[in-house]
Order: structure tokens, then sequence, then C-alpha cells
């Protein structure tokens, strides 16, 4: 039954979706300054620091509200497929864009239809897989960096043989792969009503998870049988943490209409806003801080970027098996005490390949993979669009801020305080991951619990 679910087209074409979203925001965030500073000629950084920072800005607002409309109409996939069309056509007229007011308009306006995809796809793996969503999410953040990574990988080859000129052609080609998978996506959800009506709903075969499924299963959420029901080969064994079940009651949430009033989704948005904010002030000065402060090479900053993008893609399906198996609230903690670790490591460290390849270990999928699991375990389904379009347009707003903290520490006080700098954000975030998400926050009691689980054997 996994295997065909990883077959079916809705699923290929959401990882899709993922892909090109990954591919725009290397091309735009990654390289997109440069383009606006050389060919554009924009004399004033901070021009160029506000286009992406609104791009940023209008992520943390649209995605939230993207999840939201996917939980009032419980049509994903049409969403998504609206977000990424228009999101292509935006593209492509950003390509043809020279004068700087159109240009920042139309980046906002891409960024803001882009963000349909991480509001509504992360929510729509974990809905059609409740018993495992931290594995289900985890292909949607994998295919996002496998976009990061190509699209960097492509578009540094295309500038080392032409020049940063070539960035346009580059965003005509993620246009039109983005306006086929948006195609592709509209097909699957026009299918025939009766085949949809074909397969099980969403509530019958997933124990506990109540009524708010039965409009997911109308509008074409249909899933795999979930949890195993009791039967003779199953064994009922006492639970060392009942935190994550997803058979369990959402006692915060029930009967709410907003997300925001669930504790569990702001404690959440607090870690990632902290965890995020930490990454994004030391990657943001990546180059500089290995090449002007440690005197490396740019060798150093490609085998960071690199290497943490082929290690994010190794480490998140294991990582939300983990997650489902132990509990996405201890992969929370562990992605926080690994950035703890990492920053002040690099702090007593002055050796740029060592720094590299401290940097290159894949903390951030840790905490989006423990975040994202978390809301799946934590909100009804009733909500979780906007919850995960919170989380995730909260690390949106992160890169941003984080971006302009580092930028005036390092005018301040040098780059040598980045580092510091990241190291007390990251401190916050694990003290919020360790005290504001867990057992106690998600159960209200610490009493075990029975759940049942595969006897010996199966």
């Amino acid at each position: 039954m996994r295997q065909a679910s990883r077959l079916d087209p809705a699923h290929v074409l959401m990882l899709g979706a993922a892909l090109a979203e990954g591919t725009f925001g290397a091309t735009f965030f990654g390289y997109g300054p440069l383009y606006m500073r050389e060919t554009l000629g924009w004399a004033h950084l901070s021009r160029i620091t506000l286009t992406t920072g609104l791009a940023s800005l209008v992520t943390f607002v649209m995605a939230a509200a993207w999840g939201r409309q996917g939980d009032r109409t419980g049509r994903p996939l049409a969403l998504v497929a609206s977000g990424l069309g228009l999101a292509a056509s935006l593209m492509l007229a950003l390509s043809l864009t020279r004068g700087s007011g159109p240009f920042m308009a139309e980046a906002v306006a891409t960024a803001a239809a882009l963000a349909a995809v991480p509001g509504l796809a992360p929510a729509w793996q974990t809905l059609r897989h409740p018993d495992r969503p931290a594995q289900a999410v985890a292909g949607f953040y994998r295919a996002r960096t496998a976009g990061w990574f190509v699209g960097s990988i492509v578009i540094s080859v295309c500038v080392r043989e032409f020049s940063i000129a070539v960035l346009p052609h580059v965003l005509q080609a993620v246009a039109a792969g983005s306006g086929l998978i948006a195609a592709g996506l509209w097909i699957v959800q026009a299918r025939p009503a009766a085949s949809r009506r074909s397969r099980p709903p969403l509530d019958a075969a997933t124990p506990g998870v109540g009524a708010p499924t039965a409009s997911l299963a109308r509008a074409g959420f249909t899933a795999e049988p979930q949890l195993p029901a009791a039967s003779p080969a199953t064994e009922l064994v006492p639970s060392e943490d009942a935190a994550f079940r997803p058979e369990r009651s959402f006692p915060h949430a029930a009967g709410q209409g907003r997300a925001w009033r669930n504790p569990a989704v702001l404690s959440v948005a607090l870690y990632v806003l902290f965890v995020a904010c930490a990454s994004e002030a030391f990657f943001a000065l990546l180059g500089p801080y290995l090449t002007e402060y440690l005197h490396g090479s740019t060798d150093d900053v490609g085998l960071t970027l690199g290497g943490s993008s082929l290690l994010g893609m190794a480490v998140l399906g294991p990582i939300g098996r983990l997650a489902d198996r132990y509990g996405p609230h201890r992969v929370l903690r562990a992605a926080a005490l690994g950035y703890v670790i990492m920053f002040s490591l690099s702090i007593l460290v002055r050796d740029p390949l060592a720094t590299a390849i401290i940097y290159t270990l894949p903390m951030y999928p840790l905490a989006t993979a423990g975040a994202t699991g978390w809301l799946a375990y934590r909100t009804p389904p009733s909500v979780r669009g906007e919850a995960v379009g919170i989380c995730e347009g909260t690390a949106a707003l992160a890169g941003a801020l984080g971006a302009l903290a580092s930028g005036a520490v390092a005018d301040a006080l040098g780059l040598a305080w980045v580092p510091a700098a990241s190291l007390v954000s990251a401190s916050v975030g694990l003290a919020i991951a360790w005290f504001l998400v867990g057992p106690s926050e998600a159960t209200g009691s610490a009493a075990p619990r029975e759940m049942p689980r595969p006897a010996a054997g199966r």
C-alpha cells in the first residue's frame, strides 16, 4: 500500500511543486541579489534587501492564508494548482522586466502566489498519512531541498559559463516546469467524482481522527489504511511517551476556528522563529565569513551549501521515521541542540575548511520535519493547513529577520560576532523546545497510555 502511495499522481505532482518552489528559491534568493546589482544596475543595496525582505514577509502572510483557505474549501490540490500556475505566469513576467519598480512588485507577487505550495502541501501530506505524518512530510522537504540543490548547481554552472545575465532564462525554465506541474494538478483534481467516491473515506480508515475529515474525503483526500486495528496478532503495550499518538484527541483546538488560538501552534511558531533566525543569520553572511574573516576560498562556500543540501536530502526520510516513532518533540530538541553545538564550535574553530564541514550538518531538516510532525499530532484536520502555513510562513519571516540581524551585527561588531548572535538565537529556540513543546504541554498528563503495537514477528 505504501508503494502505491508513492506512485499516486497527486503525490508525485505535489513533490514536483515542492521541487519547483525550491528551485525558484535558489534562483531568486540565492542569485537574485547579484542579478539586481549587476544586470539591472541597482546601485542601492537597501533596495535589493528590501525586495528580498518583502518577498519573505509576504510568504509569511500568504502561507497561512493559503492554508486557511485550504481548510475552508477542502480543495488543496486545486489551490496549489492555482497558486503555482499564477506563480509561473509571474516568473515569466519577472524574467522580462527591467524596471526596478515593476521588478520589485512582480517578485513580491510571485512569492505570494508560490506560498500556496508550503502553505498547503505539507498539511496535505500529513492528512493522507495520519499514522506517520513526520515521515510523510519529509518527502516534501526532501523535494524542496533537492530543488535548492539542483537550482544552485545549474545556476552556478550557467553563471560560470556565461554570466549572471543568464538568470532570466533560468526563470523561464522554472516557469515552464511550474506551469506543467500546475496543469497536472488541475487534471488530477478534475478526476471524475465517481473515481474519488470509490476510495475509502479518510475518517473511515483512521481511528480517532473524527468528523472533521469527512469534508476532506469528499474533496479528494484519500489515504491508505492507517493505524492497525487491534487483533489477535496485536498486543497492547504501555507507551513510554503518549505525547505523539496520532489517534489522540486534540485538546487545545477542539471547537476553535483559528489555528493561532492553539497553544501548540504558537509554541512551534516561536521555536521556528528563533531557530530559523539562528540558521539564516549565519548563512546570510556565509560567503564573507568564510572568505573575508577566515580567509578561505569560494570552494569552501560551495562545500557548505552543496554538502548541507545533500545530507539534508539523505537524512529527512530517517528523521521522519524517528519522529513518528519516538516523538517529534524530541527531534525539535535535537535540532536546536545541534545548532547550539554548531555555533559554539564555530566560535572556537578558526579554520575555514573545518567550519565549512561543521555547517554541512543538516540541522534545519530536523527542525522542519519535527515542527511539522508535531503540528500534525497536535492540530485537528479542520485547521491543519493554516497551522502548517503559519509554521512555514514564520520560517520565511525568520529568514528575513535573521539576515537583517546578521548584517547589523557584522556592521557594528564585525564578522567574528555573527556565530555568537546565531548561538543566542538558537539557545532561545532550545529553551522553547524544552519547556513549551513537550509531552505535558500536548497531553496535559504524564500518565502512560496504552497503544496498539504489532506483535513480534510481524
